[in-house]
């Protein structure tokens, strides 16, 4: 059932988006995350809860440092 509802969720974001004029990038990039997280729901049981957390306190860790850049 989470994967009907992740999927329906980038897909009525992707749609909305759409309608409003907010997507200004290719089609390729809205598809590319539908099956992204397709992907990532397939793997995730495979992945242990140790692996999990560190990778996302990683990645969030990025994004910030990212944001960061961006800012200064």
């Amino acid at each position: 059932m989470t994967r009907v509802l992740i999927f329906g969720s980038c897909t009525g974001g992707f749609i909305v988006y759409y309608q409003t004029g907010f997507i200004q990038w290719p089609y390729s990039m809205a598809f590319g995350s539908i099956i992204g997280s397709q992907i990532g729901l397939f793997i995730l049981p495979k992945v242990s809860m140790k692996i999990a957390k560190t990778l996302l306190i990683t990645i969030l860790c990025l994004l910030m440092g990212q944001m960061i850049l961006k800012i200064i």
